[in-house]
């Protein structure tokens, strides 16, 4: 799909932070390329600095509703965080402000894509939004959850990013995100159900693993396997999903050269950014995640990222 790469960026409202609360903003009616995203938190300090997770960690989840009951994008800050790494094969812009008194301001920016970055026609995919009722982007704001800093104020600032004068009748693929979470609470094999029919089509499925102490950690889970009740997509070692996602993102921690991203396990379906090669699960009946978990008192985050075509 061909589309005007003439790009305007407009900005949003800012969304204030309160806690535990949910705060909606309405935004414009237009093709979405993406939304570029500011988190900025005010901070003292009171036992143990402040860290990046802690500072992710104030916004629950992203969602993005279309014609107020169509949940387009659902998805924690900090998965996001990690999508928006992987796709650079950079780390985003941050200042995390680790001083022992205050008030100190931290701050990350974020990337919402609706284009498919990772893909090899990156503008398949916009959100055109002009024939929508409404389009709402909502952020659910955490409570305390650094709890060795006190928040004195916080905010997301929005700047869409977005295509001009594209032509009406375009069908652009729709790039979609849900996710799940779950406690590893056996060793042995774990069984997630994707969700199937519908309009779901899987181009990439994120595996997050954090320990008991909620952090993210490797130990957790040895073995990925994806399947139907006919057909093996994935059987793969964790720890080649660690090596494959190194060499297809050019990704290593920057301090120690050829070391994975603990915790974090992209399976990717779409090889070399060739969307046709994606899971295409409206004609399936069933599809099962099987992760090996070698701990009893850990935790998993599935993000399924989804390229919707027709």
């Amino acid at each position: 799909m061909a589309v005007r790469k003439t790009k305007r960026l407009n900005k949003v409202q800012q969304i204030d932070r309160t806690i535990n609360a949910r705060i909606t903003r309405d935004l414009p009616k237009t093709t979405f390329a993406l939304l570029d995203m500011k988190l900025n938190i005010n901070h003292t300090y009171v036992s143990t600095a402040a860290t990046l997770l802690g500072l992710l960690n104030c916004i629950s989840s992203l969602q993005l509703i279309v014609n107020g009951r169509d949940t387009k994008v659902n998805i924690p800050a900090w998965c996001l965080y990690w999508i928006n790494l992987f796709d650079a094969a950079a780390t985003p812009m941050q200042v995390i402000n680790a001083g022992t008194a205050g008030p100190y301001d931290s701050y990350v920016y974020l990337r919402l894509p609706f284009a498919c970055l990772n893909g090899v026609s990156p503008e398949d995919s916009v959100l055109d939004a002009r024939k929508f009722d409404s389009i709402v982007l909502e952020v659910n704001w955490a409570g305390l959850l650094m709890a060795t800093e006190t928040i004195n104020s916080g905010y997301l600032q929005i700047e869409p990013n977005f295509y001009a004068q594209v032509p009406a009748d375009i069908k652009p693929a729709s790039h979609e995100f849900a996710y799940i979470n779950r406690n590893l609470d056996v060793a042995g094999e774990i069984r997630i159900d994707v969700p199937v029919k519908s309009l779901n089509q899987y181009s990439r499925i994120w595996v997050f693993t954090k320990n008991d102490s909620v952090v993210l950690a490797d130990a957790q889970i040895t073995n990925l396997r994806l399947e139907t009740n006919t057909f093996v997509y994935m059987d793969t070692a964790a720890e080649f999903v660690h090596a494959r996602n190194i060499k297809d993102y050019s990704l290593e921690v920057d301090a120690a050269p050829g070391t994975p991203y603990v915790g974090v396990y992209c399976l990717d379906m779409a090889n070399f950014g060739y969307m046709n090669q994606r899971i295409d699960a409206r004609v399936l009946n069933e599809l099962t995640l099987i992760l090996t978990s070698a701990v009893s008192n850990g935790f998993v985050y599935v993000v399924f990222e989804k390229m919707i075509y027709g």
